[in-house]
This record gives structure tokens, C-alpha cells and sequence, in this order.
């Protein structure tokens, strides 16, 4: 079975862990992210970033522009920018323990089973590999990361709902897209994936909102 020899491509919330990490997420960047961004830790880029929001919606300060970056998260507009904002918020919540990701009890042993097999596994989601790394290191099933290959992200390789996103992910891994299997709970990017000549498999998830058929 060739299948059995596929590269593994994982998407993280909603697969690896709990799809609440999302809602955890979102609610330390609108407790913290005005602090955050307005303080001396948050990077040239970030701060240009809410700079540009503030001009081009007339937003009077950083907390308007949490607020409306949140809005527009909790909506599914998932701009780079916006996601740039709370993927910096977010290692310190990691750090602190305000910020625990619920890892399914299933993922470890799977991932060190490819990892060990030569097959390897990686990531790719919304977020930015930075925080992907942060998130899956401090799982409440354990640390996820040592299995990992490398983590994609959407400011790199494009929109998990668009096609082209996946063949790039095949020239970087540096195979052809349909010796990569791709675990996904969400229908859109699992078509966009098989579109791209991936084997894809969704993963149903407790916690999971429902999906198309």
C-alpha cells in the first residue's frame, strides 16, 4: 500500500488538539493584547501593523484596533496581519499556564509511530509556526513538538482553502503532492488539498463544529 508510506500534513486545532484553543486564544488577546502590543516586548513589525489598522479605519488607540482584530478573527476573516497580532500575544499566556491547548491522547503516539517510521509529520494552520510551536509543546497530552518536521503557516504558503497552498507545501517537503496524506477536520481545506492531488482524511474531533457533508 504506497498510501502507507505518505508524508504526514497535520492541521492543529480542531485535529491535534481541542478546537477550543481557539476561544482560549482569543480571549488572552483581548485581555492582554492592548498591554501587549502597546508595550516594549511586541516587535517592529506588530506595532507597524496596528499602526496601519488604526490609519486606515481612524481607530483613536490600540485597544480599537484589539478590539476590531478580535471581531474580525472571531468572524473566520483570518487576514495574516491580524493573525500576526495575536500569534506574538499568545507564547506569553503559553508560559504563564493562562493558555493550556487539551491534546487528544491519540496524537503522540501517532506522530512519534511516523516520526520513527521515516514517513515525518508536519504542520500547517492559520497560525504562524511560532506559535504552532508554542501551542504544541505545551499540550495537556505532552509535548508534540520533538515529532515535527516543520510547521507551515499560512503567511508562508497561502490559505488553507486554496489549492496552490498544498503544492507549495509539496515542493518544500520536496515530494509530489499525492505522497502527502493531509489530516484535517475541516471540509473546505480538505477539498482544496484533494484538489491539489493530496490523500486527504478527515478527522472528526470531540468539540468539533459540524461539517458539510
Amino acid at each position: 500500500n504506497k498510501m502507507a508510506q505518505n508524508k504526514i500534513l497535520t492541521d492543529v486545532a480542531g485535529t491535534a488538539v481541542h478546537d477550543g484553543i481557539i476561544g482560549q486564544l482569543m480571549g488572552h488577546f483581548a485581555r492582554q493584547g492592548t498591554d501587549y502590543l502597546k508595550g516594549d516586548q511586541a516587535s517592529a513589525k506588530a506595532k507597524e501593523i496596528v499602526a496601519g489598522i488604526r490609519d486606515k479605519f481612524g481607530f483613536p488607540g490600540t485597544a480599537e484596533v484589539v478590539g476590531f482584530v478580535h471581531g474580525q478573527l472571531s468572524a473566520r476573516a483570518l487576514n495574516p496581519d491580524y493573525l500576526k497580532l495575536t500569534g506574538e500575544t499568545s507564547p506569553s499566556g503559553y508560559e504563564s499556564g493562562a493558555i493550556v491547548p487539551q491534546g487528544f491522547d491519540d496524537v503522540i503516539p501517532a506522530f512519534k509511530g511516523w516520526h520513527d517510521n521515516g514517513r515525518g509529520v508536519w504542520t500547517y494552520s492559520n497560525g504562524s509556526a511560532e506559535e504552532q510551536e508554542a501551542m504544541l509543546s505545551n499540550t495537556s497530552a505532552g509535548d508534540m513538538t520533538p515529532y515535527v518536521r516543520s510547521f507551515f503557516d499560512t503567511a508562508d504558503v497561502g490559505l488553507k482553502t486554496e489549492s496552490d497552498s498544498y503544492k507549495t507545501v509539496a515542493d518544500r517537503i520536496q515530494v509530489g503532492p499525492s505522497e502527502i496524506t493531509f489530516l484535517s477536520d475541516r471540509v473546505d481545506e480538505l477539498d482544496a488539498a484533494y484538489n491539489a492531488g493530496l490523500d486527504v482524511v478527515q478527522v472528526n474531533r470531540p468539540g468539533n463544529k459540524p461539517q458539510p457533508d
